[in-house]
């Protein structure tokens, strides 16, 4: 990557001049590698302030995408006009697009991430982090514009067969996923008959894509999805979350001390979700990041993180169950 930073140095440098105007003095350097993305950082900027710079990549050919670029630009343009309208939705500020070779700069944000302090804080700094994320999730929610629909439910489940298949030809163990599969196939009817709050979608939100920044947190890596429940991106936030601890699954108080956390923020920002669609929501989410753990993560670390993920499902599982009890007593 050192290579390929001394190339976006060549190219920024004419965009990005120095102060009043002088000779760019920017100097890249290489941060991650990833197979939809390769993330630099600038610093000597014309306001003294670093960039971040994103190379979009198509996963399929190692070539620029262009398009992918483009969307993300535009998707950060859409999250900064939000914050106009509510400061405390943080991100960052789109900057420079440069489609054709699909560069994307805007501004760095310094922080720890909310996965960093959740794994290693303390127990009152995870949970300031956790409450901070629920309450920008709400905000921005709000700020995209909240509708309340039900759910069509047929097209969700037939993900879920898709994927339960796609694991059963790849030799995976079936049980525990089949019979997660049964409940979920099982109590669709319920929570297709509950309207909930809808609104844009980030896209992938999780604490590794939440910077905390003074008191809030700002979002990075959003897509800015159309709109669909607002529960979808709070349950990949709640899965992630619970698995930074993943030694504390075990623990019921953990799980519950994420999901607590998370929902006094998701109250500060003005909206509650409803129990029984977020526990569906996030086992369906857990059963797809378990199958799709196999193509992302190799021995040995898939057997630690099958493990945990397994660990994961089998609560979800339990905790849907007993929802569907309670529902169908009342």
């Amino acid at each position: 990557m050192r290579a390929e930073a001394d190339h976006l140095q060549q190219i920024l440098r004419p965009l990005m001049p120095g102060p009043n105007g002088a000779p760019s003095r920017l100097v890249v350097r290489p941060i991650r590698r990833g197979s939809l993305s390769r993330v630099f950082r600038g610093d000597d900027t014309e306001d003294g302030q670093p960039v971040v710079i994103k190379v979009c990549i198509d996963p399929a050919t190692g070539a620029p995408d262009c398009a992918n670029a483009a969307a993300y630009f535009a998707a950060m343009q859409g999250v900064q006009a939000l914050s106009a309208q509510d400061p405390r939705i943080g991100c960052s500020t789109p900057l420079l697009l440069l489609q054709a070779q699909a560069i994307v700069v805007a501004s760095w944000i310094d922080g720890p991430t909310v996965e960093h302090i959740v794994q290693r804080g303390t127990p009152a700094e995870a949970r300031a982090a956790i409450t901070l994320s629920g309450a920008w999730l709400a905000r921005f929610h709000v700020a995209a514009g909240l509708t309340s629909r039900t759910w069509d439910m047929p097209p969700v489940l037939a993900q879920l067969d898709a994927v339960i298949a796609t694991a059963q030809q790849a030799g995976t163990r079936m049980p525990l996923l089949l019979g997660a599969a049964e409940v979920l196939r099982r109590t669709a009817g319920l929570v297709g008959a509950i309207a909930m709050p809808w609104s844009r979608q980030h896209g992938d939100f999780k604490p590794g894509n939440l910077i905390l920044s003074g008191d809030t947190v700002v979002a990075i890596d959003i897509d800015y999805r159309p709109p669909a429940p607002c529960i979808v991106d709070a349950a990949q936030f709640l899965n992630h979350a619970a698995l930074q601890r993943p030694w504390r699954l075990a623990r019921e108080g953990w799980i519950g001390f994420v999901e607590a956390a998370f929902h006094a923020g998701g109250a500060q920002g003005g909206v509650l979700l409803p129990e029984l669609p977020l526990a569906w929501t996030r086992l369906h989410h857990g059963l797809r990041t378990l199958i799709h753990s196999h193509v992302w993560s190799k021995p040995p670390k898939i057997w630690v993180t099958g493990w945990y993920l397994r660990r994961l499902v089998r609560h979800l599982s339990h905790q849907l169950i007993v929802l569907e009890t309670h529902h169908a007593g009342r």
